[in-house]
Formats: C-alpha cells, sequence, structure tokens
C-alpha cells in the first residue's frame, strides 16, 4: 500500500502476489494446474509449486543428489 499510495488503494478489495492471468508463464501454468485439479491455483499453492521446483533444481544442481550433504 505504501508503494501505490492511498488514492490509487482506495476502495481496493483484495490485492495478491499471485494471479493467474498476471503473465505468460502464471497462464502456462494455471493452464496445466487447471487440467489437472480442474480450477485454476490459489496464492498459496502457485507458491508450493516454485518452492518444490526450485528445490529440485537445487538438488539436481548438487554434486550428491542430497541437500544434507554426502549420501
Amino acid at each position: 500500500m505504501h508503494a501505490i499510495g492511498l488514492p490509487l488503494a482506495k476502495g481496493l478489495m483484495v490485492s495478491t502476489g499471485f494471479y493467474w492471468d498476471q503473465n505468460a508463464q502464471a497462464r502456462a501454468f494455471a493452464r496445466r494446474f487447471e487440467a489437472k485439479m480442474g480450477r485454476m491455483p490459489t496464492k498459496q499453492q502457485a507458491s508450493v509449486y516454485a518452492s518444490v521446483k526450485h528445490y529440485l533444481k537445487a538438488v539436481a544442481a548438487g554434486e550428491t543428489g542430497c541437500p544434507l550433504g554426502k549420501s
């Protein structure tokens, strides 16, 4: 709210960090999600997806494949 200021925020009901139609990547993810789940993803579901995706990339980039060190 501080960034946009009160004049622009006046009457704003909800703000969120994720909206399925915000850009091409969000739409692509949302359509894949909808095909499997039958509905559009929530902000929390998109956040979990992004977190797990980045975690798996980090594990794949590691030498051992184990996030706790040598296996």
